[in-house]
């Protein structure tokens, strides 16, 4: 079945795009509850099948599934210097800035949101609010921002600021630009389509 045929995740204690320690574990709970291992099973799942590099090297000498836990937590599983490297993804994505066609304005877009929304969801459960919100995040992407888009993030803030007659506060920054990116995205998707009928329109020659 569909279940069966899922591999294990694998985790060598780097944080990449497409794993760090919170993801690892959560992935190898549903992977072990599509099967019931016992708790052997599941160490030798987790030591033969999923860990690699140095984190294979940290836990393959472990009598049982909880000491493997622990030491992964205590090596990998400080969710601020996570939060950080997440941000820090961000800044490498290169900017909108850097790309003409809205196909690819869009995908960045659409890019860059997953990952907020992943870090918004990792400071929510560890109570790090307060931290994601002071992290240098939104300042990143408004770097990234192409000249276009950045006179309309510019423009935004400004109408914002003559309503309200203050600055944002962190929290306000990180709302409004979640918002600003569900607007991105919408206008480059329409951009998409209106690119497309006129190519549909064009004689050929």
């Amino acid at each position: 079945g569909r279940f069966l045929d899922t591999k294990p995740p694998k985790f060598t204690g780097a944080v990449t795009g497409d794993m760090d320690f919170f993801k690892f574990r959560q992935e190898f709970e549903d992977y072990c509850a599509s099967r019931s291992p016992s708790n052997l099973e599941a160490l030798r799942i987790m030591v033969n099948n999923c860990l690699e590099g140095p984190a294979k090297i940290l836990c393959e000498y472990k009598d049982d599934l909880d000491q493997v836990w622990d030491a992964l937590r205590r090596n990998y599983g400080d969710p601020i210097a996570l939060l950080k490297a997440k941000a820090e993804e961000i800044a490498r994505i290169g900017g909108c800035r850097d790309h003409g066609s809205p196909e690819k304005i869009r995908d960045w877009g659409c890019n860059v949101q997953s990952k907020m929304d992943y870090l918004k969801s990792l400071a929510n459960k560890h109570n790090l609010m307060s931290e994601l919100h002071h992290s240098p995040v939104i300042a990143e992407i408004i770097k990234q921002l192409s000249p276009m888009h950045r006179q309309r993030y510019n423009q935004e803030m400004a109408d914002i600021r003559a309503n309200t007659c203050r600055a944002m506060n962190r929290s306000e920054l990180w709302l409004n630009m979640e918002k600003f990116l569900v607007n991105l995205i919408a206008l480059e998707s329409s951009n998409c389509d209106i690119a497309a009928v006129c190519r549909e329109s064009t004689p050929a020659t």
